[in-house]
């Protein structure tokens, strides 16, 4: 069976439906797609907030959901000491969702992170004072 491409109202129907939290078996039934192409688009739209981004290329970055971000920084918050490789892997097995080890970097760079903040905190185990 040949794959056939969705067209933009295909595209439209799927992501308002999965903002509505509706299953992936009722979308694929109600657009006339395969499930496989709803649960691909479901996974990148938990992963990404987009369940059908831009086709990777160099130029454009991975895009990790800003809840995703928040969540990572929460739990950086209780355990600062994780390496980048550590981070990954929490991202892949709490939520299924696998970016590049510079996609995390980024976005931490992006909000600001760093362990010598944490380390001067009171509230995050840190004594408040100079390091």
């Amino acid at each position: 069976m040949g794959r056939s491409h969705l067209n933009s109202n295909q595209k439209a129907v799927i992501q308002v439906m999965l903002e509505a939290n509706i299953s992936t078996k009722a979308i694929a039934e109600e657009v006339g797609c395969s499930l496989a192409t709803c649960t691909r688009a479901k996974r990148s739209f938990v992963g990404t907030g987009n369940p059908f981004p831009p086709n990777k290329s160099r130029f454009n970055a991975v895009v990790l959901a800003p809840w995703a971000v928040q969540e990572l920084l929460d739990y950086l918050y209780e355990k600062p000491e994780l390496y980048i490789d550590e981070m990954q892997w929490f991202l892949v097995e709490k939520f299924s969702i696998f970016v590049s080890k510079s996609t995390i970097q980024r976005k931490l760079k992006e909000e600001d992170w760093t362990n010598k903040k944490l380390a001067g905190c009171p509230d995050h185990g840190g004594d408040g004072g100079v390091l």
